[in-house]
């Protein structure tokens, strides 16, 4: 039995956007503990390769999707400068998809086909019960992460539940998600590369899935960099209500 993490986060399009499609989705990935290390040290050298390159950008720079799509946050000295911004997000998409025993699950919600007060928590569920599923069947344990959000402690306290009283999920009624140890933790993706990584990847799945962009030239980035990753979307496993 070894140990592994399964880091969450959320991506969603608007119900309302014309070019979307009305789903709040979470997306896991699932990282053995033996290759965390791995995968922080792959991102830590993706910034350190773009620093050579432009030595504006800073020290700490998160590799996160929306700033690093949209030239803000840390790499507001790129905002003019797209290709360099491409670049980046592609160099850091191959080094999460080189890491061997990575796997991503994800749980979505439809909302042009249902309706409920928090689909926050409805992906989440399914999220956890998908993990709990790939995991199981190699009998390992795993430690839940997810991005930092405000109401948190509202998410803790389902996940709780969850362990106690089950999910009654689509798998068996009574289900506990026995394959998780502990509480579901939350940080914020700036001290985090493996939650900048789920990030990244959740990204890609937006604009490819759900909010595809209306520029061709975006969109075939996109696509290119889903190529790349769909093979651990491929290895894990997902459920849309």
């Amino acid at each position: 039995m070894k140990h592994v993490f399964g880091i969450f986060c959320e991506t969603y399009s608007k119900k309302n956007d014309e070019n979307s499609t009305g789903e709040h989705a979470i997306i896991a990935l699932v990282i053995p503990a033996d290759k965390m290390s791995d995968l922080e040290s792959a991102l830590d050298g993706v910034v350190a390769k773009a620093r050579k390159q432009h030595p504006e950008i800073p020290l700490y720079a998160e590799l996160h999707a929306y700033e690093l799509n949209s030239g803000v946050g840390s790499w507001k000295a790129l905002k003019r400068k797209p290709r360099p911004r491409v670049r980046i997000y592609q160099d850091a998409i191959s080094a999460i998809a080189r890491i061997d025993g990575l796997f991503v699950c994800r749980g979505s919600v439809d909302l042009t086909k249902r309706f409920c007060e928090d689909p926050h928590r409805w992906a989440l569920t399914f999220a956890l019960e998908h993990v709990n599923y790939c995991v199981r069947g190699k009998k390992d344990n795993v430690i839940g992460i997810c991005d930092d959000i405000p109401n948190k402690l509202i998410y803790q306290r389902y996940f709780q539940q969850f362990r106690t009283e089950g999910t009654q999920n689509r798998f068996s009624p009574d289900d506990k998600l026995e394959s998780f140890v502990d509480a579901l933790h939350f940080s914020p993706s700036k001290f985090s590369r493996p939650i900048q990584a789920v990030d990244l990847l959740a990204y890609v799945y937006r604009r490819v899935h759900l909010e595809p962009p209306k520029d061709e030239r975006a969109r075939l980035v996109y696509d290119n960099l889903w190529e790349e990753i769909e093979p651990l979307f491929r290895r894990g496993s997902s459920r849309t209500w």
